[in-house]
């Protein structure tokens, strides 16, 4: 008798539980929006762009580099 008690209280409150989260409000916020339009987001976009070209400049040098390096070694392979 006491299993059927805990039952149907479980189900009771699994039940009611349900309702009680049924009228929660849901908000959705376009975060592209939000930081392509706030000076924040336009300032951290900025600086973000700027990163960006530093490390593409500094990748491009040492790829020049790495070339140039890359010669010598092949003309010296050569020589010997």
């Amino acid at each position: 008798m006491k299993l059927y008690k805990n039952f149907y209280l479980i189900i009771f409150f699994l039940f009611f539980s349900s309702l009680a989260f049924g009228d929660t409000k849901i908000a959705f916020v376009d975060l592209d929006l939000v930081l392509s339009e706030s000076k924040p987001g336009k300032l951290l976009f900025s600086q973000l762009k700027e990163i960006e070209e530093n490390k593409i400049k500094q990748s491009k040098n040492d790829e020049i580099k790495l070339k140039e390096e890359k010669k010598k070694l092949i003309s010296t392979k050569k020589i010997i």
